[in-house]
């Protein structure tokens, strides 16, 4: 696991409901972005997801490095 430790209940929830509504890839890349950013917790990583769906960008994007400057600063 990323976070060196196994997810709480509550985490477990967030990340079942991400992988219902959004692409695993996606939700993949966004706890890569938190670990470089040394920010592994849900609510960075739910941020970093509904800043890439505010700006349609998709895993694909990711993969092709077209996301990086469309981040807001948080």
């Amino acid at each position: 696991s990323e976070f060196g430790r196994p997810l709480n209940q509550s985490e477990m929830q967030m990340l079942s409901e991400w992988m219902h509504n959004m692409d695993s890839k996606l939700i993949l890349y966004a706890l890569k972005e938190a670990s470089i950013y040394r920010s592994l917790n849900m609510n960075y990583i739910a941020r970093i997801l509904k800043d890439w769906n505010d700006k349609g960008i998709s895993s694909e994007m990711v993969e092709e490095g077209k996301h990086l400057g469309r981040r807001k600063n948080s």
